[in-house]
């Protein structure tokens, strides 16, 4: 009896360390290279497009740095959510300096709908030009260059994927910062393949009329997050998306403060995976019940090692390789210090995150707040 639980469990644990190898060897080893840093090409009239909800001080520091981009034709959205703090006031006097500002005030009457998908479809319906560049009110462009190597990968797509990356601050800021990387990694490494299947809202860019056309966030509208990850998803094809990703095209934003802010965010965000396309939807759940099951096999390694020392070989192996993988991608995107605790924050977010999707199932509320 021990004998054929112990064979069950060595098929689940080679059938686990399989998927995770082979996972690695398609996508990771496609993980983009450095952008090239263009300065000659065509410059197409660019709207970037904002939304903030009581975010007076985040404008008041990050504003100046979107207005003051090195780049001929562009103007600023900025859609003002029914905020009551004094973020009109602030935006209206920054209107009458700069001539690109257009400031969209929402009120409570305004809104069909509550919620950031709303704010960011008025906002992109009153962008004047027909390329878009979408990013957040807490972010802050590495360069003033950022806008312009952001908008040439319109050269050759009607998306372009940027990365948007939080500094390393705060009681969470490691692990934040090491999951931000862990996704990119992944996120990344599907859109070089040519699968892509989400971007991040703190750095995007695509076509106006694509947005239109698709009619916009209408089938997920309900859903609190995926305005930048549905959408894509659903607009994405093999040949039209472009990685612009070197440091002169990042975005930068404070992490949550505290790990009860950061579980909310991040289990808001998960909401979304559910619509992803069957392919993403498989594949992600499936790197992360393996990885799971790999952990949860430790015991196992240790104390039956003269039974199982291929497979802990293996597993250690996998851990080892997934380690360089992250790490290359972390000095690529310019982190990689919080990688070497990839021991200790893998387990944690795969154990965490089953958590958020287990207490996700059993919420019936849609919560539109932003």
């Amino acid at each position: 009896m021990i004998e054929t639980i112990f064979k069950v469990l060595a098929i689940i644990g080679i059938s686990a360390l399989a998927f995770q190898y082979l996972y690695m060897l398609y996508f990771f080893t496609g993980f983009p290279k450095k952008a090239a840093v263009k300065s000659k090409y065509h410059l197409p009239k660019i709207s970037v497009v904002v939304c903030a909800r009581n975010e007076l001080e985040n404008l008041q520091k990050f504003l100046p740095h979107w207005l003051s981009q090195s780049y001929p034709h562009f103007q600023v959205v900025v859609v003002n959510d029914r905020s009551w703090d004094d973020s009109e006031d602030y935006l209206d006097e920054m209107a009458q300096r700069y001539a690109n500002l257009k400031v969209v005030n929402l009120r409570d009457a305004d809104n069909f709908w509550i919620g950031k998908k709303f704010a960011l479809t008025i906002g992109i319906k009153a962008a004047e030009h027909p390329h878009l560049i979408l990013t957040d009110a807490d972010c802050m462009p590495s360069s003033n260059q950022w806008l312009r190597q952001i908008a040439v990968g319109f050269e050759s797509a009607e998306i372009v994927l940027g990365y948007g990356g939080y500094e390393h601050k705060g009681q969470v800021g490691s692990l934040v910062v090491y999951e931000t990387i862990s996704s990119a990694l992944h996120w990344l490494s599907w859109a070089a393949r040519k699968k892509t299947y989400m971007g991040v809202g703190r750095n995007l860019a695509y076509q106006k009329e694509l947005f239109l056309n698709d009619k916009g966030f209408s089938t997920h509208m309900h859903i609190p997050s995926g305005d930048d990850d549905l959408f894509i998803g659903s607009v994405a094809k093999k040949n039209n998306v472009a990685l612009r990703i070197l440091p002169e095209a990042f975005t930068w934003s404070l992490p949550p403060l505290t790990f009860k802010k950061w579980f909310s965010q991040r289990s808001r965000h998960l909401t979304t995976s559910k619509l992803y396309k069957p392919l993403p939807k498989f594949l992600l759940a499936g790197w992360s019940t393996s990885a799971l099951l790999l952990y949860l096999f430790i015991p196992l390694f240790i104390f039956q090692w003269k039974v199982w020392p291929v497979l802990g070989i293996f597993f250690f192996c996998r851990w080892l390789i997934y380690w360089i993988f992250l790490f290359v991608a972390g000095v690529r995107l310019k982190q990689w210090k919080p990688i070497f605790l990839l021991p200790f924050f893998e387990p944690f977010l795969i154990v965490s995150q089953s958590i958020m999707h287990l207490k996700n199932a059993k919420s019936k509320r849609s919560n539109q707040r932003w």
